[in-house]
């Protein structure tokens, strides 16, 4: 169910984003910048990875940089600039199977985060729906049809919410522990390559919600003594990231 899903969500992020740059800004002359693009920071990280392409091709891939200069640029940039080399295009369309297959997964993580919620078939029918709403709204079309790293951080911060209720559990395990810690590091991964500064801001997300849950142990035992073990080492992981990601300075480097 999942793969069908995620496929028939990437198919479709990926057909409207195509739509959305080629055919239809192009007929508003007030709001396109040019090749496909809004005004603002898509035609300025079009800019950064362009001219970092012409870089690489100019003096080979020792110039390539995950966070190319300047310091506007963050890993998504990186990743246009790399692929603007390969194809030796300037062609922002690139991205787009990228943009769409993190928003489709963000589909699905909403759709797994429900069925953790409300299993069932009511839970089902809920989940799909508004994984799908997610999906087509048509504001979406704002990240993954353009080159922002919202669809990205949408991904990173689902992927901790679907931790912290994966191990909300009285009978809370071995593979709900894995499933849990997994998916805190790719989050991690993700916000240390794109925003390396919203790790701070989830780290104290996840402290309050972990002093609640300490709270709730001690006065009316809601969670188990496995819950609280995979809680903590949530947090200890996210700490530990977060003081690797922005111990770099990569974390001042753009904050928007």
């Amino acid at each position: 169910m999942g793969l069908i899903l995620w496929t028939l969500f990437f198919c479709f992020a990926t057909s409207a984003a195509l739509l959305f740059q080629k055919f239809l800004l192009p007929l508003f002359p007030s709001l396109h910048g040019g090749i496909g693009l809004l005004e603002g920071d898509s035609l300025t990280f079009h800019k950064t990875a362009a001219s970092l392409a012409e870089q690489i091709n100019l003096h080979g891939w020792s110039s390539w940089r995950i966070f190319p200069a300047p310091p506007a640029a963050m890993g998504n940039v990186g990743l246009l600039a790399a692929l603007y080399a390969i194809f030796s295009s300037n062609d922002p369309s690139l991205i787009i199977p990228f943009n769409a297959a993190a928003h489709a997964m963000g589909g699905i993580l909403i759709f797994r985060i429900g069925l953790l919620i409300a299993p069932g078939h009511s839970g089902r029918m809920a989940s799909i729906s508004a994984a799908i709403l997610f999906i087509v709204f048509p504001s979406a079309l704002n990240w993954y049809g353009q080159l922002h790293k919202d669809g990205d951080a949408i991904v990173a911060t689902l992927l901790l919410i679907y931790a912290w209720i994966r191990a909300d559990s009285h009978t809370a395990g071995w593979p709900d522990a894995f499933w849990a810690w997994s998916a805190t590091l790719i989050s991690i991964l993700v916000f240390a390559v794109i925003r390396p500064y919203n790790l701070i801001l989830q780290l104290a997300v996840m402290s309050g919600l972990f002093v609640l849950a300490l709270v709730q142990y001690s006065t009316a035992k809601c969670h188990s003594k496995n819950t609280m073990g995979i809680y903590a080492i949530i947090l200890a992981l996210l700490a530990a990231g977060s003081l690797l990601a922005n111990n770099d300075g990569n974390g001042e480097q753009y904050s928007k």
